[in-house]
Parts: C-alpha cells; structure tokens; sequence
C-alpha cells in the first residue's frame, strides 16, 4: 500500500476525534513526514533535514495548542465543580431542612391526644399515629399503603368510599360533632363508636387529608347509664321526702320542686326558679366551699357531686342540706344541663355533732386516764417490774399501780372495772385515788382492800363493780403475798416457765356490798428467775376469728416459751400473741398485764 493511501485511511480513522487545530497539525505533520519519507528515497537529504525542523516546530505547535485546550478544559471543569459543590452543599440543607420539618410533624402526630391517620386524594394511608394503632390493632407497617376503607365496616365501605370522593373535590375542616355517629373497625374485626374529624392538607404532591379518630366507647356507657340512672333517680325519688332540682346550664334557670321550697319553709309560688334563689341564701361559711365543688364538677376535676351545706330558712335559720347531682354532657363534653336532689340532714347533724361533741370528751378522758397510770416502773433492788394496758375503746376499765406501803413492802394493783367506756373509766380513775390514798396509812394489804371497797360501794350505781389483784412483795424476804377480789388468777413461774403456784381469788369483787371479808394468800418465796404474771380477763376472753377464746393456756404458754425475756419484752410478745389472735377483729375488753421478775 502506497504512504498516500495509508495517510488516507489514519486520517479517516482518528481526525473525527480531534479538535480542528490539532486535526490540521496532525495533516501537516503527516504531509511533512510522507515528504521526508520520499525524499530520503531519492536520496535528497537536504530536504530530509529541512522537514525535520518542521516537524519539530509543528510538534511545539501542537503542544502549546493541546496545553492551552487543556488549561481551557481545566477552568471549565473547576468552574462546573464549584457549581455542583454549591448545588449539593444548597441541597444538603434542603434535605435538613425537610428532615427536621418531617421530624417535628412527627412528633405532633405523636403528641395528638386522638388517632391521626393521614391519607392521600385516592383513600392510601401514608401515615398514622401510636394511639392509632392501640385501638385499631394494626402496627403502622400494616396500615401503611392500604386503602382507608381497611377501618371500615364492610357496610358502610361503599358509601365511604363515594363520601371520600365528594369531600377530596370540595375539601374543608369538618369537626367531630357534624358525625357524631360513626363506626370504626378494629383488625380483630370488633366495631367501636367514634368521634372523627377530618382537615384537609395541601402540599406540593397534591392533596392529603388528616383524619383525628377518637374512641367514644367509654363515653357512650357513661351517657347510656347516666340516661338509666336518672330515669331510675326519678322513679326513686318519689316514694322518698328528697326535693328535686333541675338546672339548664345555658339559660341558668333551675327547677326547684314543691317538696326542695317547702323544706326551706317556702310554698311553690314564693321562690324564684333561679341560680341565685339557692346560691343567695347559702351559709356564709359554705359559700366558698359550696361554689367550688360545683365548679369542680361541671369542669370534671371530681367525678361526682355530693355536697352538704347549710341553706336559709324562710324563719331565718339554717338547715343542713345533702345535695347530690349529675350533670349531662354534649358531644364535646360540656355540661349543658344537671339534675338532682335535696335531702334535709339537720336531724342528722345535730347528732353527728353530739357524738363528735361525746368524742372529744371521751378523748379528754382518755388523755387524763392514761395521764393516771404509772408512766415507769419502780427501780427495785432484786426484781424487775413492767407493766401495760391497752384499752379496747377510748376510755379503758382497767388500770394498774405501783404503791409504797408503810412498812417498806412495795404494792401491786391490777384491776378492771366492769363494762366500757367513760362511766367504768370515771370508776377506775376513783379506785386508782382510792388505793393511793388508803396505802398513805395503811400497810396491812387486806385493810387497804376493805377500806377501798367501803368507797366504792358508795360510789357505784347501775351495777358496775371492781375485780381486784393487790400484791405484796417483801424486799427484804423475797416474798409474794396477795389478796385477790374476784380477779382472774396469777401465776408464779420458776425460770424453766412451770407454774409454780396459782393466785386465785378469794372473794367478791370490790363496790358491791360492805362489810366483805378480805383474807390474805400466801405468802410465796420467790427464788432467782421467779415470774409473777398478773393479768385481766382482756388477755384469756380476746376472741379470734373463728370465735375461739385465747385462754390461759394459751397466754400461759406463751410466757413460758419466752420466760427469759425481760418483763418490758415478755409483755410486747404477750400482747403481740394477742393481736395475732385476734387479727383484725377488735378487742372485746381491754387487756393490762404486769410481771414481776426476780433476779
């Protein structure tokens, strides 16, 4: 093949791909080397050497033109690069932007009190709230994508489906209370009562429509048994002596029946049927109070309304009222109308007043009675001494007491007083002053009980009477003697917890009659680790809840297994002993007990 149609067929291969100064450089240089090549052939080597120097220079040329095309391309580049950065950098903050605006709406949607589920103009849901997945059923992977009508009853699907329709052509905000009876469907496939209120959303990918679902189940059964009551009310009330009110809330006109105007001592046609007929005549001191439970109600901060007050009498006195009501509420909550009812309490208060009147004297009682018993046990040389009494009401009939005798003995008093309350507390708080008074010159123990008992004879009324334990314990002797009128028996115990000797009652108990004899028992000696258990029947009659008594074998026993303990111990277990007896039935007496320890 000739150089001339080599030069051809290279040309027709590479010049489409070069720029016109370099596809022209590229000619000349292949002209000049063809002409070289063809000199040299013919042996012309002057003209060899002259192309060569053109095929130099044209070479130069040719690297300046590709280096300035290169420098062109370079600003091209750099340029259309600063270009892009600032378009990512302007579309990374756009992107921010919506992130954080989406991130926000989330978290409205969250916040939303009711179900939210938020659809586009063909019924697709795109997106839907936590509290709408709690009372549909669906997680918001299940809902999202599907058709809306997926949460509607198969019957009402068809109609809901043309209502979408008209409302995406002509959309506006429709409040819950337009469609107060709708239907909603659950994924169980259970039917709920529902609120629904839907807003329309415009946005750059067309329409959307937020729908706020609210479950109206719990409302529906308060209306329903609220409508029961009230119906139910009214037939109660009358075959009863209650007055009837009812009071529309818009107007402020209220309903006052015959019987509520007659207990405040009007007829029919002497009372306005107005708010302020009953507020007007409230007790000053129940104003406040009066108004603020009625607000609290009818603003729902307490779920019912019950109120006692004091309301004016026609003569100018005030009766006690029991108020009672329940109001009626719209779609929206608010309560448009209330009804209810009047009872006169005064009877009733006047004796709550007396009882409280009754408790606070039993409560002084208590105080000076309590006031009366030892407060600490005598610090004796050889013994240790506790004692305790728990009344079983207010006011307690048993007592206990320690008493220096004359002849350097020292006394121990248990009694109980027959019966409860304030009368056997009055007659406990007389024996207690008797015994201290007799022992200030008396010391043979069977005098001091004769004396004693003389007293109260004069002193009781309406058969009450005074079992007694007086003992006498010998410091110096260690020896236990007693006198015991109608008590129940104490016990001395050596330190392994056996019985050994029995305390019984010798006598009558004490404010029956004169001129009882009284004899001493014993006397006992008492050896190291020696216990004497004083008790009243509280500790052997305390009942538990299958009516089984506690007993004396019972305490007995209970004393013995923790005969060690010191005396202040041993009672706290004793009387723990009890309670657990009992439980929580109440004490049928009250329950005192003293020991006595040797060392």
């Amino acid at each position: 093949m000739s150089a001339k149609r080599r030069f051809r067929r290279w040309y027709a291969l590479h010049s489409v791909r070069m720029p016109d100064s370099a596809r022209q450089t590229a000619l000349w240089v292949t002209v000049v080397i063809v002409t070289a090549g063809i000199a040299a052939s013919v042996g012309f080597w002057p003209i060899v050497l002259v192309t060569g120097l053109m095929v130099v220079g044209l070479a130069g040329f040719y690297a300046l033109v590709m280096i300035r095309r290169n420098a062109l391309i370079k600003q091209r580049v750099d340029r259309r690069t600063d270009e892009l950065h600032e378009s990512n950098e302007n579309l990374k903050k756009e992107i921010a932007e919506r992130e954080r605006i989406q991130r926000r709406f989330c978290r409205l949607l969250e916040s939303a009190p009711d179900a939210m589920v938020i659809v586009d103009r063909e019924g697709t849901v795109l997106l839907v709230n936590a509290q709408a997945e709690r009372i549909f059923g669906y997680t918001s992977d299940e809902l999202k994508g599907r058709s809306v009508e997926i949460l509607v009853p198969q019957e009402f699907r068809f109609g809901h489906i043309a209502q979408r329709t008209g409302y995406c052509a002509a959309p506006r905000m429709r409040p819950m209370e337009e469609r107060p009876d709708l239907v909603a469907l659950r994924k169980d496939g259970s039917t709920f009562p529902a609120e629904i209120s839907v807003s329309p959303i415009e946005t750059d990918d067309g329409l959307l429509v937020a729908a706020a679902i609210r479950d109206v189940t719990q409302r529906k059964r308060i209306e329903q048994s609220l409508r029961e009551s009230e119906e139910r009310f009214f037939l109660a009330v009358r075959g009863t002596d209650a007055g009837i009110w009812d009071w529309n809330l818009t107007t402020n006109q209220v309903y006052f029946s015959p019987r509520w105007k007659s207990m405040l001592g009007y007829d029919e046609d002497e009372l306005a049927d107005t708010f302020a007929a009953w507020e007007g005549r409230l007790h000053p001191q129940d104003l406040e109070r009066a108004l603020q439970t009625l607000r609290d109600y009818l603003e729902g901060r307490t779920a019912k309304y019950e109120l006692e007050h004091r309301l004016r009498h026609k003569d100018g006195s005030y009766r006690w009222i029991l108020a009672r009501g329940a109001a009626l509420r719209d779609g929206s909550d608010r309560p448009y109308r209330m009804v209810g009812s009047h009872l006169d309490v005064t009877d009733r208060k006047t004796a709550e007043e007396a009882l409280r009147e009754q408790e606070l004297q039993l409560r002084a009682a208590q105080r000076i009675q309590a006031s009366l018993l030892p407060q600490h046990p005598p610090q004796l040389a050889g013994f240790d001494v506790a004692a305790a009494s728990h009344p079983a009401e207010l006011t307690g009939g048993d007592t206990f007491d320690y008493l220096a005798l004359r002849d350097g003995a020292v006394g121990f008093v248990i009694a109980d007083v027959s019966g409860h309350g304030l009368a056997p507390a009055l007659l406990m708080a007389s024996t207690q002053a008797h015994f201290r008074s007799v022992t200030q010159t008396q010391a043979d123990i069977a005098e001091i009980v004769r004396l004693v008992n003389d007293s109260l004879v004069d002193e009781t009324c309406d058969g009450h009477f005074v079992t007694v334990f007086l003992g006498r314990l010998d410091l110096r002797s260690r020896t236990f003697a007693y006198i015991s009128a109608g008590h129940p028996a104490a016990y001395i115990l050596d330190r392994f917890g056996r019985v050994k000797a029995c305390l019984e009652s010798q006598t009558l108990p004490l404010g029956l009659c004169h001129e009882v004899k009284f004899s001493q028992g014993g006397p006992v000696n008492l050896e190291s680790g020696d216990l004497v258990l004083m008790l009243t029947d509280g500790v052997f009659e305390a009942q538990g809840a299958d009516g089984a008594m506690f007993g004396t074998a019972r305490a007995l026993e209970v004393v013995a297994a923790h005969v060690s303990q010191s005396p202040e111990k041993l009672l706290e277990t004793l009387f723990s002993a009890v309670r657990d007896f009992c439980r929580d039935a109440k004490l049928p007496d009250d329950v005192t007990a003293m020991v006595i320890k040797a060392q």
